[in-house]
């Protein structure tokens, strides 16, 4: 958000881009004022000249840091993460040595354990993926029953 500082504040005059959150108790106590901007362009290229929320960022990565997400739930499937200090890039599959960079290999073996683990006997995909919609299909049903019930 574009804003310039009015006269009781030390910053008087000068225009600042701040994150809205920041901004507004400043406009409503009347120390700054909003200027909007010309088009979504011009919103953009200025926006983007102030960089990353730091939020958004992984401050302690130095780097390139790999490793590998295991699935929490018999149909997650497994991932490989890369972080670096401004990004975090998951992949379903071993990515493009090209575009992002050699993949250790103690991570890709992880990978592959974790991909090609047997399923507990018995357990079918299909069944789950089922199972899992007709439970769904259960809740809607008996949150819809509560609603109709209780006009």
């Amino acid at each position: 958000m574009k804003i310039r500082f009015l006269s009781p504040s030390p910053k008087a005059g000068q225009v600042e881009h701040i994150q809205p959150h920041l901004a507004q108790p400043l406009i409503v106590a009347g120390l700054a004022e909003h200027i909007p901007y010309k088009n979504y362009r011009e919103r953009l290229s200025e926006e983007a000249s102030v960089g990353s929320d730091p939020s958004n960022t992984n401050a302690n990565v130095v780097g390139v840091e790999w490793g590998v997400v295991q699935p929490t739930h018999p149909l997650n499937p497994p991932c490989i993460i890369r972080k670096t200090a401004h990004e975090t890039l998951y992949f379903d599959g071993p990515p493009d040595e090209k575009k992002y960079g050699k993949v250790p290999a103690g991570v890709l073996a992880q990978f592959r354990a974790l991909k090609d683990e047997p399923q507990p006997s018995g357990f079918s995909k299909e069944a789950a993926v089922k199972q899992e919609f007709e439970q769904r299909e259960r809740e809607k049903a008996g949150v819809a029953a509560v609603i109709h019930r209780g006009r």
